[in-house]
């Protein structure tokens, strides 16, 4: 599974974050994914800013095969949380990789911001 949240900036007023749950069916893998995996099939969004046309200012994407639960998902980005340095990054906990990036601007509140968009991504990842 890929799950994706996108802070989008519509219109230099109005930002939101959209969020995207991706299935890859029967796909397994040990460690980070392997290359060349795609998103996937789309199976769930959650979009309050209209696609097109917008601005990404942050993303968070968690990675991992999609019978993975979302307690592990949680784990994953906790010990990526208390160790990790500011974005671009990208880390590996298990079968779990996390990607991140944000906008210059975003990278002073980075922190809060990655709250934000592992929020969205817990609204959209089945139990």
């Amino acid at each position: 599974m890929k799950l994706v949240a996108q802070r989008g900036d519509e219109d230099s007023r109005n930002t939101g974050i959209n969020a995207f749950r991706y299935l890859h069916g029967a796909y397994a893998w040990e460690g980070t994914p392997p290359a060349g995996l795609g998103y996937g099939m789309l199976v769930e969004s959650h979009v309050p800013i209209p696609a097109g046309g917008n601005s990404v200012l942050s993303f968070l994407e968690v990675t991992a095969p999609d019978d993975t639960s979302k307690a592990q998902v949680i784990r994953a980005f906790s010990v990526m949380y208390d160790t990790s340095t500011a974005p671009p990054f990208e880390y590996t906990y298990g079968n779990v990789t996390i990607q991140g990036d944000m906008i210059r601007a975003y990278r002073l509140a980075w922190r809060w911001e990655e709250l934000r968009l592992f929020d969205a991504i817990l609204g959209i990842a089945s139990a």
